[in-house]
């Protein structure tokens, strides 16, 4: 099954996005969204998330876990390439020395965006969204009724 996988990464209240090239043949090009990518045959998601963030910022992580998993269809897709569009995010610590080791090797740029402040800007939708909830959850917000939480 081929799925993608991104990053959920967070330093000083504020996320890590990357700036996507400008080539056409990719999703959302010039846009931010979170690092990650498509897996290879047999790749587990959790392997997957830690060789495209290793190939694409040369970071290892202290903590990866799961976080959401999404499948996106629409009438706008090609059903016969479907299966690309399940995406697992994963929220990754950063280890503490990851400023002096982070060598962008895919996309434009690299910046660490306040969610709350970024309205200007060009985003993936789905990873957006995805960002935006991951901040409504960890600052506690009422979001969900408990019945539903675990």
């Amino acid at each position: 099954m081929t799925f993608s996988v991104a990053a959920i990464i967070l330093y000083k209240g504020k996320y890590l996005f990357q700036k996507r090239n400008k080539k056409k043949n990719i999703f959302y090009p010039n846009y931010f969204g979170l690092f990650g990518g498509m897996s290879n045959s047999n790749e587990k998601p959790k392997d997957t998330i830690k060789r495209e963030l290793f190939e694409e910022t040369n970071l290892e992580f202290k903590l990866i876990k799961h976080f959401l998993t999404v499948d996106l269809f629409s009438s706008n897709f090609n059903s016969k390439r479907s299966s690309i569009f399940k995406r697992f995010y994963f929220v990754c610590e950063l280890k503490k020395n990851f400023k002096k080791n982070i060598i962008l090797r895919e996309g434009q740029n690299y910046s660490f965006l306040n969610i709350k402040k970024s309205n200007s800007i060009k985003f993936v939708p789905f990873d957006f969204a995805v960002s935006h909830y991951h901040y409504l959850i960890k600052s506690k917000k009422k979001i969900i009724p408990k019945i539903y939480l675990k």
